[in-house]
């Protein structure tokens, strides 16, 4: 049986007319099959074949499993040989959004975190992106105290102002840089955790079911403790509290997927900024005692 170049054209539409596209509000880096082609374009593909051992398009022969790219109606296609199942083409991903940082002289990922050196102290710096490669940095979130700086929870021991006794110190941040210091040797007592703690110690105890708090034992001759969510995410809609530089997804009411970002910025605020251009929007639940 003699086939003509008209049904080898009829073919190379068939073969190429299926498509699989995504939804707008994917991730645009996920690889999507796109094949519409024209005229001209089917053509080129009836040049192509395809064997157990390889695939020749064009005059180029490709092993099984090899890839090679494609240009097509200005994108670039990533193409596959499968052998006898066919060469497969997807959209080649976009390039992830970085952000360059000068005084670091280094890269980062959308969401990612990192500490910046600066004016003698140490800077919490986080890769925003936003499609134009934004830094976002503070030094709400840390304490500098003898030519030393201290993350939100880390703790430092030096003697009182009269040398009589040792103190342990706590960085609370508290979007001030705020620290406190009290003898080491007081202890607070949480009823809800049954557990005693030392002056400085700080805990993370549930709130109301699902939210978060940190705690602090202050001591103050008295077992004083302190617990605030300032330095935490507590999403209601997801249910779920976040850590300062952790990210998270949802759908808003019309269906859009979010991307969040937990800032604190000593007021439990994140961020959340959804591909379409829109208005980014800020929370700020905020909860103490």
């Amino acid at each position: 049986m003699t086939s003509s170049p008209v049904t080898g054209l009829l073919v190379a539409l068939c073969i190429g007319s299926a498509v699989h596209c995504m939804p707008k509000n994917k991730n645009r880096r996920q690889a999507q099959e796109r094949v519409y082609p024209s005229m001209d374009e089917a053509a080129s593909y009836a040049s192509s074949s395809v064997s157990q051992d390889g695939c020749n398009e064009n005059g180029q022969y490709y092993g099984i499993n090899q890839q090679w790219e494609r240009q097509y109606l200005g994108s670039t296609l990533i193409c596959t040989c499968h052998g006898v199942a066919g060469i497969k083409c997807k959209t080649k991903p976009e390039a992830e959004e970085t952000c360059y940082d000068k005084i670091t002289a280094r890269s980062y990922r959308v969401g990612e975190t990192y500490e910046r050196p600066k004016d003698g102290m140490i800077w919490d710096c986080t890769c925003i992106g936003s499609g134009r490669g934004k830094i976002s940095c503070t030094i709400a979130n840390r304490c500098h105290e003898g030519g030393q700086s201290y993350k939100i929870g880390d703790t430092w021991k030096r003697p009182h102002d009269t040398g009589s006794y040792m103190l342990e110190c706590v960085c609370l941040g508290n979007g001030k840089g705020e620290w406190t210091c009290k003898p080491v040797a007081e202890r607070c007592y949480d009823n809800t955790a049954g557990t005693s703690y030392l002056v400085g110690e700080t805990w993370e105890k549930p709130y109301q079911g699902w939210m978060m708090v940190d705690c602090t034992c202050l001591g103050e001759g008295n077992g004083r403790i302190t617990c605030t969510s300032r330095n935490r995410c507590n999403d209601q809609d997801m249910q779920a509290s976040y850590r300062i530089g952790e990210a998270w997804s949802k759908t808003d009411v019309h269906g859009h997927v979010l991307q969040c970002l937990c800032t604190g910025n000593g007021r439990g605020e994140w961020k959340c900024e959804t591909r379409l251009p829109c208005t980014p929007a800020l929370w700020a639940p905020e909860l103490e005692w």
